[in-house]
């Protein structure tokens, strides 16, 4: 039950998320490039230069996010399975006097199961403050080289300083939201996986013992 309806449920963030941000993702940084370029190319030199670290970041941690959130899927599995076996047992483990014992192993399976979660927790932490450093830094960057052209070498008027500097987070806006939709389509992936394996077994044909 917990594999056809909580791991089916993860392939949504795929579809809902990844998809439509990526998308998007792929458009607005090459509008913004172009505009840059004829506005202030310095600008767009700056983010072109720190643009690719986003997507690498999150390509290297994201491998590892796969890997987690297939042993997050089966360990919540592991953990609904019990929990529902138990539950449908309540009654012989009480007539056995086996419910303490029973408890502990559904504590373990519950403690296995949160330890999982806060392992993809933590690299998808980590993957986001990474991109905020990289996101602050090109825009510091960029005000920086605009604060000299303005101030020390007036080469560059106040309008056009006001649109990079409008346009510049939404550059990294749009790559950020497909650093963030990258750890759903890791887990939808270590879904897939895990629902692919499970139709991939050999179906247990019911045998009948002599009447």
């Amino acid at each position: 039950i917990s594999l056809y309806v909580d791991t089916v449920e993860e392939l949504d963030g795929y579809y809902r998320e990844f998809i439509p941000l990526k998308i998007r993702s792929q458009i607005v940084p090459i509008v913004v490039l172009i505009c840059l370029v004829f506005v202030n190319i310095e600008s767009a030199l700056i983010l072109l230069v720190t643009a690719p670290f986003i997507p690498i970041s999150y390509i290297i941690i994201g491998k590892k996010t796969q890997a987690e959130s297939e042993l997050q899927l089966d360990a919540m599995n592991r953990f609904s399975g019990k929990f529902l076996d138990l539950l449908y047992g309540l009654q012989t483990l009480k007539l056995f006097r086996k419910t303490e014992q029973q408890r502990d192993v559904l504590a373990d399976h519950n403690q296995a199961f949160t330890a999982r979660t806060m392992n993809v927790l933590k690299i998808a932490f980590a993957s986001t403050l990474f991109v905020e450093l990289i996101t602050t830094l090109g825009i510091g960057l960029i005000a920086l080289q605009i604060g000299f052209e303005i101030l020390v070498f007036e080469s560059l008027p106040f309008v056009s300083a006001f649109f990079v500097l409008t346009l510049a987070p939404e550059f990294y806006s749009a790559l950020k939201e497909r650093a963030t939709a990258f750890h759903a389509k890791k887990g939808s992936n270590a879904a897939m996986n895990v629902l692919q394996t499970e139709l991939k077994k050999k179906k247990k044909t019911l045998s009948w013992g002599p009447p």
